[in-house]
């Protein structure tokens, strides 16, 4: 089996070619706040289900939508931040006392899902979040970084409470984009096919890096 060489390693590899022409006249990245927010339960993962299985069994590696990985590393090589926005609970713990927040990013790290100090964050509600909730606790955490100067430029969702908080919080529906069964729900835009493979494809190129990593 190959190693896979650290999802920041990459971020570095890829700018020092060039991050494309005319990259030596972007910003440094350190001062750049533009951020990609997702869900990640039957967003990144394909099933809610997938989750509760691994609380039930500590070593069941949750599936993932195929193309997840590579989406999110090429924002994150373009200088977006990355936001994983999820309604776990932050009182839940995985097997005997890994934490659903130490579990997430172990998931996240295993599957080469973008992952750097101060260039991701992962947010977890402190408790079990529903419904109207989870729009106010998602809407909220979005706010709380706007307020720090932060742009949501893109957003990746698969239910309704995702659109309603990304819309809440300003995001547009243009740059809502929604995978599964609501794919295209609401006037967001349809990730096709279950997984971000031909999305990655299709939409990365038309998008420009807008840092360089110094």
């Amino acid at each position: 089996m190959r190693a896979r060489l650290p999802s920041l390693f990459l971020i570095f590899v890829v700018c020092f070619a060039g991050c494309g022409e005319g990259a030596s006249d972007l910003p440094d990245c350190a001062a750049i706040k533009q951020v990609v927010v997702t869900d990640i339960d039957e967003t990144l993962t394909t099933l809610d289900a997938e989750f509760v299985q691994q609380l039930l069994d500590p070593n069941y590696d949750p599936a993932m939508r195929a193309g997840g990985p590579a989406l999110l590393r090429g924002y994150a090589e373009r200088g977006f931040v990355i936001h994983y926005l999820t309604a776990r609970a932050g009182t839940w713990v995985v097997g005997e006392s890994t934490t659903c927040e130490q579990a997430t990013i172990d998931w996240l790290k295993l599957h080469d899902f973008p992952w750097a100090e101060g260039r991701t964050w992962l947010t977890l509600p402190d408790d079990v979040v529903t419904g109207e909730d989870t729009i106010a606790y998602k809407t909220a955490a979005i706010e709380d970084r706007q307020a720090e100067g932060y742009t949501y430029v893109y957003a990746y969702g698969n239910a309704i409470t995702d659109i309603e908080a990304f819309v809440a919080a300003g995001i547009d529906l243009s740059r809502i984009f929604t995978v599964g069964d609501l794919a295209g729900e609401q006037g967001t835009q349809a990730v096709e096919g279950g997984n971000f493979i031909d999305h990655e494809a299709e939409h990365l190129p038309l998008v420009s890096a807008i840092c360089t990593f110094k």
